[in-house]
């Protein structure tokens, strides 16, 4: 119960700050995530050589927190390189390879599992990562904005992250 806790806590956390996340990017990267994808192939592989449940737990807590920080980046790519008229055609195109996933993941990670082993789930994630930068590099413009404008409201991330434990704790208390 704490950990499904504490993972219902993280993942709100996370989709709170996805904002931030935006900014970060712009900030250190443009929106060209290149740096986040070797960033997931070091942690898929930490998740493969984990020795205990730990190590496991922790690296798969660290790809979470970076595949929640996704979707923001890629929002801001299409906002900045795609017409209005657009949007909503390119924006279900950026969705498409979660919605496949949740369609292919079980069926793929059941025969991964049942006829190799369980460490192979993160495996295959190292040359989709290399995959990734490489098309990334061909075909994604760079996007930084040049004036970025506003910055990170802190107190109201703190203020916003009590009130998103409390609600989580309350929803989660089984008395």
């Amino acid at each position: 119960l704490i950990l499904f806790r504490a993972a219902a806590l993280l993942l709100g956390e996370a989709l709170l700050h996805s904002g931030a996340a935006q900014r970060l990017a712009d900030a250190l990267l443009g929106a060209l995530p290149l740096a986040h994808w070797p960033a997931a192939a070091v942690i898929a592989l930490a998740c493969a050589l984990a020795p205990n449940l730990t190590v496991l737990a922790l690296a798969r807590f660290a790809q979470g927190m970076g595949g929640s920080m996704m979707v923001p980046v890629g929002r801001l790519v299409l906002i900045r390189t795609v017409a209005k008229r657009d949007l909503v055609a390119a924006s279900a195109w950026l969705l498409m390879p979660g919605i496949a996933g949740h369609i292919l993941g079980p069926p793929i990670g059941g025969f991964i599992v049942t006829y190799f082993d369980w460490r192979w789930i993160f495996l295959i994630n190292l040359p989709l990562a290399v995959l990734t930068v490489w098309l990334a590099v061909r075909w994604v413009p760079e996007t930084r904005d040049p004036r970025p404008q506003g910055r990170f409201d802190v107190g109201g991330a703190v203020l916003a992250s009590l009130a998103l434990a409390g609600v989580t704790w309350a929803l989660t208390d089984p008395a």
